[in-house]
């Protein structure tokens, strides 16, 4: 065997990412067809997030030997982690592939269930939780994907148990601890799950869902946060068809209520709580996330948690909350209706830049939000500039008409990218 080869496997194993792959490098220069070296490429680029490359040596090792199992393992995953549309599909058809050529595999039916988890089919990821266990009892990763499809499923005792017993065989697994401390951000005991999140970190610093989590399980001692935290929770637990029925399900009947009361105003005093109720959650549920990392970047443990596109964000939300006070103080102390309508478009402009930065790190998703939000702030404010300064009332209602519409239409979008995010 090639020796390049060797030294990158053992740097492989130490995380030496860089290195293995200098020496993978230097292996196929002197065998190009090295299957193996190749393949053993797809997950050092991967875990570089290298995806697009990663790829590619999976597809290269595939026309190399397309009959061996773990070729189309590894093709799974580069698929896998490519997060575009009808990757997974992709990604499932491949390992499908390596299980008709090798169906004993507990590794492969892992893979099969995290796809399952992705497209939100708990049953059939925990079927295939179990299917690995049953070929290897001990398997790291099935027993949290065991663990995390329980608790989707609201079997929270179970999911406890079995992150219990996977601690026990591997306590230095840092996805292990994260999903421990994700386990009990749910029955809310947040400080307890602030520990394993911290072990988790420890082990793994650039562990994303470990630092999410810790995140969330500082901001779920808000009691106002709370709410919201076990919102997303919740319907994260739902299939992307029953989500949107809630979502829009809300929508009608706020309109409806809406529409009874205009009609019926005897039926007003019952129906007020309703559309106040509905508008306070749609109005917290878009900014909760950046206006909460606020507080967040006062915490000791959290400030360091917050990534630069959040803290970007919470400092917008600030920003935006001062404008909309000073301009609403400076209105009641002046009289000037301009600045009235200046502290509203400050008010609503909260929304799409809550939604805007609800994502983490999710480059995409903020910079084409990003580029809506700056539109339809610009349409604002030609539309009051318009109204103040040049008394064009027909200008004033075209704008506002496209600045209502673009926020009603970003709150869909916001709610579909928070859905797909939990």
């Amino acid at each position: 065997m090639n020796q390049h080869f060797k030294r990158a496997q053992v740097l492989y194993e130490q995380n030496r990412l860089k290195e293995a792959e200098k020496e993978l490098n230097a292996a196929l220069s002197v065998q190009p067809e090295d299957f193996q070296a190749h393949n053993l490429m797809t997950f050092v680029l991967a875990d570089q997030k290298r995806k697009e490359e990663a790829l590619e040596s999976a597809e290269r090792t595939i026309q190399i030997v397309p009959d061996w199992d773990f070729a189309w393992y590894s093709y799974a995953y580069a698929h896998w982690i490519q997060e575009k549309r009808g990757a997974s599909e992709k990604a499932m058809d491949a390992i499908n592939q390596a299980i008709r050529l090798e169906p004993e595999k507990a590794d492969y039916y892992h893979l099969k269930g995290e796809i399952k988890f992705g497209k939100a089919n708990w049953d059939e990821a925990l079927e295939m939780a179990e299917m690995a266990l049953s070929l290897e009892s001990d398997h790291v990763g099935a027993l949290n994907l065991r663990a995390k499809s329980l608790v989707k499923l609201n079997r929270k005792a179970d999911a406890n148990d079995t992150l219990d017993y996977a601690i026990r065989n591997d306590p230095e697994n840092p996805n292990t601890h994260a999903n421990k401390g994700w386990a009990l951000v749910e029955r809310d005991q947040y400080d307890d799950a602030l520990v394993h999140f911290q072990e988790a970190l420890r082990l793994d610093p650039g562990n994303q869902w470990a630092r999410e989590g810790l995140k969330n399980a500082i901001k779920g001692k808000n009691v106002l946060y709370r709410v919201i935290l076990k919102y997303f929770l919740w319907i994260s637990k739902l299939s992307e068809k029953n989500q949107w029925i809630v979502i829009i399900g809300a929508y009608l009947l706020y309109r409806g209520v809406l529409e009874l009361s205009r009609n019926f105003p005897s039926l007003a005093p019952l129906a007020y709580p309703i559309i106040i109720a509905y508008l306070v959650f749609a109005f917290s549920s878009w900014i909760a996330i950046p206006f909460s990392n606020l507080f967040l970047r006062l915490h000791p443990l959290g400030k360091h948690a917050l990534s630069p596109f959040e803290i970007t964000g919470s400092n917008l939300m600030g920003a935006f909350i001062f404008g909309a006070a000073l301009s609403g103080l400076s209105y009641l102390i002046i009289g000037n209706f301009g600045l009235l309508l200046l502290a509203g478009w400050f008010l609503l402009m909260m929304l799409p830049i809550g939604g805007t930065f609800s994502h983490g790190d999710n480059f995409n998703s903020i910079r084409n939000l990003a580029m809506y939000t700056l539109g339809l702030g610009i349409v604002g404010l030609i539309g009051i500039g318009g109204l103040i300064f040049f008394n064009n009332g027909s200008l004033f209602n075209m704008c506002l008409t496209v600045f209502g519409l673009g926020i009603f239409v970003f709150g869909f979008v916001a709610n579909y990218l928070v859905i797909r995010k939990y």
